[in-house]
């Protein structure tokens, strides 16, 4: 395991240390311990979430929520102002859409699905420079290494994307499961099994993903999930599936 396996890890691991003693992540911690710039990186890291979670904790929800919302419900029938336009119901659309705000940004920081999280991932690690374990241009001498290596193997590419001239492959570990990256010039493919991430969009028709300058093109086949990472638009993604 190297640095930039160890952050693909690490990036999953909660603020709060409730993955302590997961040992998905004992290998990635160890490794942090013992090297000064991944321990430094992950101090700020659990600094980065600490500050987002505080900030949301600190928001409050109106104590008078319930009352407010029930006032609300008891509004005279014969009011000739539109009730959407009345002080009372304002006020309450405004409450909920705080509490709602709230509600949903905590959810977003503290439990993103799996799918999310390796999707996250999977951005920054390609984002960053990525070494090889093996180094080829041939697809079917990736394959065979991977294979080798008992980490998934692409089975069923879509042709343009197969004819794409490769630069090597590798094997990491993420969650505690086996993940290929088969590595072609400006896009890497990512390969699970299904199983590992099953809240993954199901399907062969390919769903994309873009954040700043990086895009992302999911999709599956019987056994297994595949994501490509691009940094470039959807576009791109798009000729190649």
């Amino acid at each position: 395991m190297d640095n930039k396996e160890a952050k693909f890890i690490l990036q999953a691991y909660r603020h709060g240390g409730q993955d302590a003693d997961d040992p998905k992540f004992a290998e990635a911690l160890l490794r942090a311990q013992r090297d000064p710039e991944l321990g430094k990186w992950f101090a700020e890291e659990r600094a980065r979430d600490r500050a987002i979670s505080n900030k949301l904790k600190s928001i409050e929800i109106p104590y008078d929520l319930r009352e407010q919302i029930n006032a609300g419900l008891r509004f005279v029938e014969n009011e000739k102002t539109p009730w959407w336009q009345r002080p009372s119901f304002i006020g309450i659309a405004a409450t909920l859409a705080i509490f709602i705000g709230i509600t949903l940004s905590w959810s977003f920081v503290s439990s993103p699905t799996e799918f999310a999280q390796l999707r996250s991932n999977a951005i920054k690690y390609s984002n960053d420079f990525m070494t090889v374990d093996f180094q080829s241009k041939d697809l079917s001498s990736m394959k065979v290494w991977l294979e080798q290596n008992d980490a998934p193997v692409p089975r069923d590419l879509p042709r343009n994307l197969a004819s794409l001239t490769g630069m090597g492959c590798r094997k990491i570990g993420w969650n505690g499961k086996t993940v290929s990256i088969v590595c072609f010039k400006n896009y890497d493919l990512y390969i699970l099994d299904r199983s590992d991430c099953p809240d993954a969009p199901k399907g062969k028709t390919p769903t994309f993903y873009s954040k700043k300058n990086m895009s992302v093109a999911s999709w599956q086949d019987e056994n297994q999930l595949y994501l490509l990472v691009h940094k470039g638009s959807k576009k791109d993604l798009q000729h190649f599936l």
